[in-house]
């Protein structure tokens, strides 16, 4: 019996001092069973599984000869562990076989199994020895494929290091920590847990949480930096990693195996130690990338406040800034609503007005009215609980002044998640440079409307109206302007006292408002005498405008007064404004002379 045991060691001596035997443990397992059933001069069969509940489970056979029955059912509670020996072995009790366990590598158990005669051949104290060197073996040979492990393991980490701090694209970094853990652990299945700042990530298998619905240890995970574990029992045991950077955590690492093979302690390890590596490369990214974007920022908000100074009409600066925001946050839809005399009015954003966006409007601006702050929405419908929202991210800013608000700037997207916080804080800074313009832009329009205007009727003054005739009559092919005289305005002011005859005038320049579209110019041309300029407008419509004003001062004024009107025509080049005024002054001379309270044009004399 010494002479067998001396003549194994030297095959296990040889066998482990084979440099083949150093890259990898399973290369040994056949030599070494061939060796053993020459040695025994028996058949033998020998399986590789694992342990879960005391149970072997998922055998596979790795050398077999000879007719051994396979032992499906063995429990690992039934082996009798021989005193004094670091081996175990038992009796099958569905066959005439012996069967010996030995630890393996990763959780695994190596079963080696004879026939119960040929078991007998040999001593208790034969079959304690051959046990004790055989661990003795297989313990040695595992200790140096973990060095080796380690070792590729740790290249690995420092190959994967260096690729990551070689660039600065958080892209490029995800798909190489998740390339490396695969070559480094196939036998797990990895997801990425990320917010939505990362955008165009494809190809990697990632999905994106939510904080009012992620499970509590993927949030530990994420807000503390610390990895933690969930057990799903009979299913699966899943590993969160944190992507944990110096200034914060940028994701979590989500690693799946079956709940029957646990994780090692190095596995672990070493994946933590990798996504700690990652995170402090998609930190150095994000840093790279946030310090470029603040470089566009300034200078977008500097080209802004530039543009924005040059003393624009409100108009003009809120279109400028419009197409700004459009550019820079791909907004499916934007508007001004400013605050004139206690009330909002939309400006500067006329597609803004729909019936989409009104149940938006009432909201923020109800928001706005109990307290000016921002408003920041990412996902409409699961805020508000509305169905169908058709724009889901919405931002709003106030324009304050002084301390007090003078409107709102509302962006809004159709895609939920569209807008990040930093682009938030970026739109809060282009308003806060952005209100001192349009409060200028504001001043200068009131300016130009208080000089532009008559006091009394708020219609345009001589002046102006002057000044838009000429434009329109070297721009326009043709124009029609009608002036009016209210009948008897001296009894007026006799009878009822000048402050109803400028309520008179009032009165009739409110009707001509009503009845005037945005194009055409209403004016008071002096005393009680006002005048409408018609751009692009023939002879025949303009005597119709002039009847229809007529007819409604005639029935909506009180107390009781007519007008008469002159109607002038132009639609030759080179027409002088006072030609113009001439002709409709001739025609309301005849209007006076002729009774009064009528329409005459310039075909009438």
């Amino acid at each position: 019996m010494e002479y067998v045991i001396l003549k194994y060691k030297a095959m296990l001596y040889e066998l482990s001092t084979n440099e083949q035997s150093h890259s990898s443990s399973r290369y040994l397992l056949k030599p070494w069973s061939e060796g053993v059933q020459g040695l025994l001069n028996a058949p033998i069969h020998l399986c590789i599984g694992k342990i879960v509940d005391q149970r072997v489970e998922d055998l596979r056979s790795i050398f077999f000869s000879g007719p051994l029955s396979y032992p499906y059912d063995i429990k690992l509670n039934e082996f009798y562990k021989c005193k004094n020996s670091s081996y175990t072995f038992s009796y099958t009790a569905h066959s005439s076989n012996v069967v010996f366990s030995f630890p393996f590598i990763n959780n695994n158990h190596l079963l080696l199994i004879l026939e119960k005669k040929d078991f007998t051949l040999y001593s208790e104290l034969f079959w304690q020895e051959f046990c004790k060197e055989t661990m003795r073996f297989f313990q040695r040979i595992i200790f140096i494929q973990e060095r080796i492990e380690d070792e590729r393991r740790y290249k690995e980490l420092y190959r994967v290091t260096e690729k990551f701090h070689s660039s600065m694209d958080d892209q490029l970094v995800l798909m190489e920590l998740m390339n490396t853990l695969k070559r480094v652990y196939h036998r797990f299945d990895y997801t990425l847990l990320l917010t939505n700042q990362y955008e165009n990530i494809d190809g990697l298998p990632v999905t994106y949480f939510d904080f009012d619905s992620a499970n509590l240890a993927v949030m530990e995970a994420f807000t503390g930096g610390v990895s933690t574990f969930e057990k799903i029992p009979g299913e699966v045991t899943l590993f969160y990693a944190p992507l944990r950077g110096k200034q914060g955590v940028y994701g979590v690492l989500q690693v799946e195996t079956p709940f029957h093979s646990p994780y090692l302690d190095t596995e672990i390890e070493f994946i933590r130690l990798l996504a700690d590596t990652a995170g402090s490369a998609l930190e150095n990214a994000k840093l790279y990338k946030q310090s470029k974007k603040l470089i566009s920022d300034l200078q977008l908000i500097n080209e802004t406040s530039h543009h924005l100074n040059r003393s624009l009409r409100l108009t003009d600066t809120l279109t400028f800034l419009g197409k700004q925001i459009t550019k820079h946050f791909h907004s499916t839809s934007y508007g001004f609503v400013l605050l004139h005399h206690g009330e909002f009015h939309v400006d500067g954003s006329e597609p803004f007005m729909n019936e989409d966006v009104s149940r938006y409007l009432e909201h923020i601006m109800k928001k706005m009215k109990q307290f000016p702050d921002s408003i920041f929405m990412v996902d409409v419908e699961a805020k508000l609980d509305w169905t169908e929202a058709p724009y889901k991210s919405v931002m709003a800013v106030p324009m304050m002044q002084s301390g007090e608000m003078m409107g709102v700037c509302i962006v809004l997207h159709k895609e939920a998640y569209a807008y990040t916080f930093e682009m938030f804080k970026f739109l809060q800074s282009i308003i806060d440079h952005s209100t001192l313009a349009i409060h200028n832009s504001i001043l200068r329009d009131e300016l130009e409307r208080l000089v532009s205007t008559d006091y009394l009727t708020q219609l345009y003054n001589r002046s102006y109206l002057d000044k838009m005739m000429g434009a329109s009559l070297e721009r326009d092919e043709c124009g029609s302007f009608i002036l009016i005289d209210i009948d008897d305005f001296k009894l007026v002011n006799d009878t009822h006292g000048h402050q109803v005859g400028d309520e008179v005038i009032v009165q009739v320049g409110s009707i001509m408002q009503k009845i005037l579209g945005l194009q055409e110019f209403g004016a008071r041309w002096g005393g009680e005498e006002l005048a409408i300029y018609l751009p692009n407008w023939k002879l025949e419509k303009a005597v119709l405008l002039a009847n229809e004003l007529s007819t409604r001062v005639r029935k909506e004024i009180q107390p009781s007064i007519t007008i008469s009107c002159g109607v002038a025509y132009w639609d030759k080049p080179k027409e002088q404004v006072k030609n113009v005024f001439h002709r409709a002054d001739t025609a309301l001379y005849f209007a006076k002379e002729n009774g009064k309270n009528q329409v005459v044009s310039q075909t009438e004399f």
